[in-house]
């Protein structure tokens, strides 16, 4: 096998291995995100990904497996900008990344507007996608699909509703429950 292939397989064996799926994300927009206009910062904004690091231009970026590599890896696209709660004074971010061969994630942020900038109280990632329900107040649902030992990567048999709220305290959105179900068959 050639050298690009090679990469290209490990990078695929990596994103799709148990570990990798259950990892803690690290990720976050880079730089100041203003309460006036997320969306314009947004667009054009850099973020952290479990996938790499990427620039946004017009709301979509590229992650390449190495410096000069001709084809994106991950292909980025900004999904979801949503202000909400009283005041909007909460701010919800969706970022898919979609991988050139197999694979995507959703990235979920979620921030509070504290003195004129949104800052970070909630980032997680959901392999597949997920779909974000906001409340009328300080709270929010994610459901993502839930993979049982013997279900293969790409169909989860099962899903998992996860119901978020803001702990004043702590300044994030903290887990308050959460319940799994059997995945409906298209």
């Amino acid at each position: 096998m050639n050298r690009n292939l090679n990469i290209l397989v490990a990078a695929i064996l990596v994103a799709l291995s148990p570990d990798f799926v259950s990892a803690e994300p690290a990720e976050r927009f880079v730089g100041r995100l203003r309460c006036s206009n997320p969306t314009a910062d947004l667009r054009s904004g850099s973020f952290n990904l479990g996938v790499g690091d990427v620039r946004l231009e017009g709301g979509k970026g590229c992650v390449k497996p190495f410096a000069g590599y001709p084809n994106c890896e991950w292909t980025i696209e900004l999904r979801r900008v949503e202000k909400w709660g009283p005041a909007e004074k909460y701010l919800l971010v969706v970022l898919n990344a979609d991988h050139d061969t197999s694979g995507a994630w959703d990235s979920v942020f979620m921030y509070v507007c504290q003195a004129g900038t949104f800052v970070s109280a909630f980032a997680d990632r959901y392999l597949y996608g997920a779909k974000v329900e906001v409340g009328s107040a300080s709270g929010f649902a994610v459901t993502a699909g839930e993979w049982l030992p013997n279900d293969p990567t790409c169909c989860p048999s099962h899903e998992r509703r996860s119901h978020f709220a803001l702990d004043e305290r702590q300044g994030q959105f903290v887990l308050r429950e959460s319940e799994v179900t059997v995945r409906e068959k298209p």
